[in-house]
């Protein structure tokens, strides 16, 4: 454990050497970044899926064509086509397991600093959230989930950079190739689209969430009746996450509550923004990128709220709203710096609690740390 916490603790420490100074820092946050994707990489019998996504590789028939090759695969029901077809070509072309666990670690860190890239302010402290939410369960963990939330980032980076919504469109629809919960990204993306009022959206958000806890202690089954209203290849992956059971901790409940008070302090710094002299109003793309995080804020606390004993559910959501709770919160930083210094103190705080909690949480499976060297 203690190769991550040195390195974590070199991370913060860059993190607050850098904190008081307005600067882009884009080419350290870019080896940062690759530093990252290449350590998650370049990993050997390491990390919570190593022997589910083992045995998958070895499954895999590079003989006959890849739609033979699909259809005859006895893991094609648990594995989205993309991430099939990225195995297939790597074990064509003679690569082995540690090259797709390279690809999908480096992928999804360097997406991450494009999105990470556009926005003004503080990027080593994006970074440091990054880490301390993703590190583990992105590089570690969810190799599928690590390459559609890379391709959301892409998509994302798209329309904001470019305005291109051709590209944003064929990007999020890639994403559900390699995670089927990547839909959800889709839906926080819609959503956000048409969200004006902050604080009222917030409001009605807990309201229904807060109804929808109420008609679960009633004794219906939540998973069943969403699984009655989501297209079937969604339902099958709600239903397989009902029959996990991780334990329940009052801690699950705290840290979603944590989360919807990043919400409100985004639509806090929002109306204080409003309030200023001079103020000029959001553009379209800064709207969006606010509602983008306080969507996926509030949907990753509800998931909290509703399956609290379910983090492989919760976190799906939460691995995006980090990184863009993140970004909004530096741009509110990098207008008026002086007025912000404690806010960004208490949530780097935060934000090693959690990370070093994770990592005890996942010890066993992450130590000793090997390498394919």
């Amino acid at each position: 454990m203690s190769f991550y916490l040195l390195g974590y603790l070199a991370i913060l420490y860059i993190a607050i050497v850098r904190f008081f100074a307005l600067r882009q820092d884009l080419p350290l946050t870019l080896f940062l970044y690759a530093f990252i994707g290449i350590l998650g990489g370049i990993r050997f019998e390491t990390g919570m899926d190593w022997p589910q996504y083992a045995d998958y590789f070895e499954s895999i028939s590079v003989e006959q064509g890849p739609l033979a090759s699909y259809a005859e695969n006895g893991y094609k029901l648990a594995f989205e086509f993309g991430y099939f077809l990225l195995n297939y070509t790597i074990k064509y072309l003679g690569g082995g397991l540690e090259s797709v666990f390279l690809v999908a670690s480096v992928f999804c860190a360097l997406s991450t600093y494009l999105i990470a890239s556009i926005f003004p302010g503080n990027r080593v402290f994006i970074f440091v959230i990054y880490v301390s939410y993703n590190f583990i369960y992105m590089h570690f963990s969810t190799v599928r989930q690590s390459i559609a939330v890379g391709l959301f980032f892409l998509g994302l980076w798209a329309y904001l950079k470019f305005s291109n919504k051709k590209l944003t469109v064929l990007f999020l629809a890639l994403s559900t190739c390699f995670q089927i919960s990547a839909l959800i990204y889709i839906f926080i993306f819609a959503i956000s689209l048409f969200t004006r009022n902050t604080f009222r959206y917030i409001t009605l958000w807990a309201v229904g969430a807060a109804g929808v806890f109420a008609v679960m202690h009633l004794g219906s089954n939540l998973y069943q009746l969403l699984s009655l209203m989501l297209p079937s290849s969604f339902s099958a992956k709600l239903m397989e996450y009902s029959v996990w059971d991780y334990e329940f901790s009052i801690r699950t409940y705290l840290f979603g509550f944590y989360i919807t008070c990043c919400a409100l302090s985004l639509a806090w710094l929002e109306r204080r923004e409003k309030k200023q002299a001079g103020y000029l109003s959001h553009t379209r793309k800064e709207k969006l990128t606010l509602n983008l995080a306080v969507t996926s804020l509030m949907l990753s606390a509800t998931f909290i709220l509703l399956f609290p004993n379910n983090f492989a559910l919760w976190t799906r959501t939460f691995n995006v709203a980090s990184v863009l709770f993140a970004c909004v919160l530096s741009g509110f930083y990098y207008s008026t710096a002086k007025n912000y210094k404690p806010l960004f103190l208490a949530h780097l705080l935060v934000a090693a609690v959690a990370f070093t909690v994770s990592l005890n949480g996942s010890a066993e499976a992450m130590i000793p740390y090997k390498t394919i060297f």
